[in-house]
């Protein structure tokens, strides 16, 4: 039960749907002090102008799927963002709550400005620990969800298949040469003989 001070209209969840032009409000998220779980608002605006029909949701499955997603590729990370810069599920769970807006000198720092500040969705970075190919997918409420694969492994084995080619091509532009020059030595020696004869 709310304590008798509690006014819902001054809450979140009331006072950002009333704001918002969305039919769907999502509500920035918050941990919740009796759970210990990252929750989300998620609240629409009745017809009546005034009510608000509100529901809070655990983060804990998106969580889960990040994780799972980033553990399916070595040295790769997924995380979701807000438009704030504000990391909501984290492959590193360490990193979950971090603004990565306000940070100059973080790799999260980078991502999130060339995604919030300059509105790119894919783009490669370098960083000392490797190299990223970064992946961003815009989800509603202009949350972000993002994918870094370590380009220096993922592309690995395409490095070695381009490597092999090569030597092979290599290969066979040697042997194909030395086969033509043999038939051009020939075929002078028989034009030479020819001329001998004649």
């Amino acid at each position: 039960m709310p304590e008798a001070d509690y006014v819902p209209t001054e809450r979140p969840w009331y006072t950002e749907t009333m704001e918002s032009d969305r039919e769907i409000t999502f509500v920035k998220p918050y941990l919740d002090l009796q759970t210990y779980t990252i929750m989300m608002t998620v609240s629409d605006l009745m017809n009546d102008g005034e009510s608000v029909l509100a529901m809070d949701v655990s983060l804990d499955p998106i969580q889960k799927i990040v994780e799972e997603v980033s553990a399916a590729t070595e040295d790769s990370h997924a995380f979701v963002m807000n438009d704030s810069g504000i990391v909501w599920a984290h492959s590193d769970k360490s990193q979950l709550g971090r603004d990565y807006l306000t940070e100059t000198e973080s790799l999260g720092g980078a991502i999130a400005r060339k995604i919030l500040v300059d509105g790119q969705m894919k783009f490669d970075i370098q960083t000392a620990e490797g190299n990223y190919s970064v992946y961003v997918d815009k989800l509603e409420g202009d949350w972000f969800s993002i994918s870094l694969i370590n380009a220096d492994i993922w592309y690995r084995p395409l490095t070695r298949a381009i490597v092999i080619f090569c030597v092979i091509l290599g290969l066979i532009v040697f042997f194909l040469a030395f086969f033509f020059l043999k038939m051009y030595a020939k075929n002078r020696a028989l034009q030479r003989a020819q001329i001998r004869i004649h």
